[in-house]
């Protein structure tokens, strides 16, 4: 198992948050098993991480702690150290009542230092950080994890570079009355630079903000051009519990439109860990630069007050190739 080399910190020694669900107490010359446990409110779902596979790379979370009936986004920091790889496989590990959690892309001049966890609900600093992977490709069950993984053809990885500052996006909604302490992880396989024979990369498509006032509906639609040739691996859609409805349309350069994902009645099922996901094989589904992808999103706020970001969102992700770095488009601009 490789130690620790992205992070910038040895072997994953985080200074956790000691936020603790139970403090078990040993009075002194108490013998062994006859602890006293105290509860102090906090419900503690600390997950027991899932390895990564041999000689593969393990990102892990110090514990922290999301309030009572609160909705939070986390960040947390890190760099990559090691050389320039290919990356080949994603598993993201998350505890419940976990919403999303993504690694994603933080500017080289990002202000943030390693194993910074912040709060990061800013529409602005989401805007910035792009996925650098995402879990997109095939979706396997297991006994261990039950969930999406990126899993790509012989030959094909999506590039970690030597020196990539990485956030991990985490986003959590506590409906309890309690605390909850949480944790969250990534693994990576990966294989050397020279191994690669063609580089992948994830694209997120967003419309840059939803806002849908009480007691009201609301259409939108965006459209995001493609700069190159390329082949599509993967599409997914991704919205939140006030979504009814999500599709995207390929436009192709002879005029043509073609939906290529459609659900006319989202029922809030599709958690971003476990979204619908349309997969295809290599040179199954080529566009060329120039030609577009259309999501159109709607919503039905049924509440009395205005639902904007975390609450509501709208964005579509990619996994293509050949694309050698993470890219951005909002609303047709590329960022």
């Amino acid at each position: 198992m490789a130690e620790a080399p992205q992070t910038g910190l040895p072997c994953f020694m985080f200074v956790a948050i000691v936020l603790l669900a139970c403090t078990v107490a040993t009075e002194p010359g108490t013998a062994a098993g006859d602890e006293t446990t105290v509860d102090t409110g906090i419900l503690d779902l600390t997950q027991e991480y899932i390895d990564a596979p041999e000689g593969g790379i393990e990102i892990r979370t110090p514990d922290f702690e999301i309030p009572p009936y609160t909705e939070a986004l986390r960040c947390y920091f890190g760099t990559y150290t090691g050389p320039t790889i290919g990356v080949t496989y994603v598993q993201t590990l998350e505890s419940e009542y976990s919403h999303h959690s993504q690694l994603k892309a933080a500017p080289a001049d990002d202000p943030h230092q390693d194993g910074d966890l912040i709060d990061c609900e800013s529409t602005d600093l989401m805007s910035v950080y792009v996925p650098l992977f995402e879990a997109a490709g095939e979706v396997k069950k297991g006994e261990e994890y039950d969930g999406n993984w990126l899993h790509l053809p012989e030959g094909i990885g999506m590039k970690l570079r030597s020196g990539q500052r990485w956030v991990l996006d985490m986003h959590y909604v506590n409906t309890t009355d309690r605390p909850i302490l949480v944790n969250n992880g990534v693994n990576l396989d990966f294989m050397a630079e020279d191994e690669v024979s063609q580089w992948a990369a994830a694209m997120q498509f967003d419309n840059g903000g939803v806002r849908v006032e009480a007691a009201s509906s609301l259409d939108d639609s965006f459209t995001c051009p493609f700069q190159v040739d390329m082949d599509i691996f993967s599409l997914l859609g991704h919205m939140h519990t006030r979504g009814t409805s999500y599709a995207m349309d390929y436009n192709s350069a002879d005029g043509e439109t073609t939906r290529v994902y459609d659900i006319p009645e989202w029922d809030g099922g599709y958690h971003p860990s476990n979204p619908l996901i349309i997969n295809y094989d290599l040179g199954e589904f080529k566009v060329k630069a120039g030609e577009s992808l259309t999501t159109s999103c709607s919503f039905y706020n049924e509440t009395d007050v205005t639902l904007e970001f975390p609450d509501e969102m709208c964005t579509t992700v990619l996994v293509v190739t050949p694309l050698e770095d993470p890219a951005s488009c909002i609303r047709g601009t590329y960022f």
